[in-house]
């Protein structure tokens, strides 16, 4: 190789991956399947493995703990300095600092540019979506300067406040007016039904006065236990993503980070960022490729579908699933997006059989359309 191109593996460390990734293929074996052939190739997983006496997928799931690489100390230098400990609910979830999205608007009150969030990568798209713990009552000003500083217009929420409340910060008013130091947000609507809130948020900075206010939209997944790894519904979660991700494509900066944000930013949301990753493929090239999906995602949140032993102190793990729950809910969940796609079904079939409750504001708020008005 190098004859034709002498400066290729040029360093130590491209040399050792190549064997990793040699090492890698031979352990985890082939794990991209086409849609055609998912059905039966989940099936052969499925079985017991002679070798182990546990099932293919099991060695596969467990495969993918053993090669992924949580960051060290020194990579999340800034979560731990002193002025920034407090701003992490779980000392075991923190960003590294080479992922993790920086925020640019001064305040009084907050005077660093750390937030426990973190950058991934969409299948086609870089930066794609920030995975963030909701808010603490102390990082409201954070997740705002956040939102505003990279352009975010598609906020999902996937959890409801709970009995732990009083450890999560509300970020939006209920339907007024209230200003967290430079910016001003507005609910301007509201949608409620029995397994998803949908609100708009309208956000104004007094550092720009003469810029046009900012627009956003919130999803808010009712159907997931906070105690639980998996939703109730694998089509509830297909609505949902369904939502999102129509939605996003309808905004004047469809590019911009769609912010996914659960207790600890990590159980919740990267599922659902996971299971986006993998429908987004299946639209783009017709190919499901999960473990590699899961593994892109772990390494920015290593406690994304995880096994006891990694999993985040956010839940009590003698409540917990088995720890394949999650891997095998993402498989699960594709079969029935692609029997959906092939009887010509629509994903938000079941939201609209669902019980409206509630509602202010629904003349200008559309599951199918924008908010009045855009940047």
């Amino acid at each position: 190789m190098r004859r034709e191109r002498p400066h290729m593996v040029r360093t130590f460390k491209q040399y050792v991956f190549i064997y990793e990734c040699i090492l890698e293929y031979f352990q985890a074996g082939h794990t991209m399947a086409d849609v055609t052939t998912l059905k039966k190739m989940y099936h052969d997983w499925t079985q017991t493995n002679g070798k182990t006496g546990r099932s293919f997928l099991f060695d596969q799931f467990h495969l993918l703990q053993s090669l992924t690489r949580g960051p060290t100390p020194a990579q999340c230098a800034a979560a731990c300095q002193p002025q920034n400990v407090h701003k992490n609910r779980y000392p075991d979830v923190v960003p590294p600092d080479a992922s993790r999205p920086d925020l640019s608007t001064p305040t009084k009150l907050s005077d660093t540019d750390y937030i426990n969030a973190v950058f991934i990568d969409g299948y086609r798209q870089r930066r794609r979506f920030i995975v963030t713990q909701t808010p603490l009552h102390t990082t409201i000003l954070d997740f705002w300067r956040m939102v505003y500083d990279h352009r975010v217009q598609t906020i999902v929420m996937m959890e409801n406040f709970g009995d732990e409340a009083n450890n999560q910060g509300e970020y939006w008013p209920s339907d007024s007016i209230k200003q967290w130091e430079p910016f001003f947000v507005e609910t301007t609507a509201a949608y409620q039904q029995e397994n998803v809130t949908i609100r708009n948020f309208k956000l104004m900075s007094t550092l720009r006065p003469k810029d046009k206010p900012r627009y956003i939209r919130q999803f808010q997944f009712n159907a997931w236990a906070k105690t639980n790894l998996i939703p109730v519904s694998k089509t509830m979660v297909l609505d949902l993503l369904q939502l999102v991700l129509e939605y996003q494509k309808m905004t004047n900066f469809p590019d911009s980070p769609i912010v996914v944000h659960c207790q600890d930013g990590a159980t919740h949301s990267g599922l659902f960022v996971a299971l986006s990753l993998v429908v987004e493929r299946i639209e783009e090239d017709q190919e499901v490729d999960v473990y590699h999906v899961v593994k892109h995602v772990k390494r920015r949140r290593p406690q994304v579908l995880s096994d006891y032993s990694m999993a985040p102190v956010t839940v009590t793990r003698s409540l917990l699933f088995d720890p394949q729950d999650q891997y095998r809910f993402c498989y699960k969940t594709l079969w029935d997006y692609m029997n959906l796609r092939m009887i010509g079904g629509t994903f938000t079939d079941t939201l609209g059989q669902t019980k409206a409750d509630k509602t202010y504001g629904v003349a200008s708020l559309s599951l199918t359309s924008q908010p009045d008005s855009l940047y």
